[in-house]
């Protein structure tokens, strides 16, 4: 199997993902979609729907977390930033939740 079709297989857009490197280290962000070896992902803030960023599989870990209302939006095409927004903010109310 081709190294390009194994890495789209896994990351599914709508999915949250966690940088790791570069200046945005840190910083979540939900995947639109998978091209090659790299991913296109927005935060809804810096980074729209409108002009995503382009990260490397390498430099972004997966964020094991399915929230439905993002994914079903995905599957719609009706995705917005502001659902995008929303759900990096329950994704990080539910670590600070967890922390505590």
């Amino acid at each position: 199997m081709p190294k390009n079709d194994h890495y789209n297989k896994e990351w599914v857009p709508g999915q949250l993902a966690l940088s790791l490197m570069g200046h945005d280290k840190g910083r979540v962000y939900v995947v639109l979609q998978s091209e090659g070896e790299r991913l296109y992902v927005a935060d809804g803030m810096r980074r729209t729907l409108e002009r995503p960023k382009l990260k490397s599989f390498k430099h972004v870990q997966k964020i094991p977390i399915s929230l439905e209302r993002l994914l079903e939006n995905v599957q719609m095409g009706s995705l917005t930033d502001g659902d995008i927004k929303k759900a990096i903010k329950t994704y990080k109310l539910m670590m600070k939740d967890q922390e505590e």
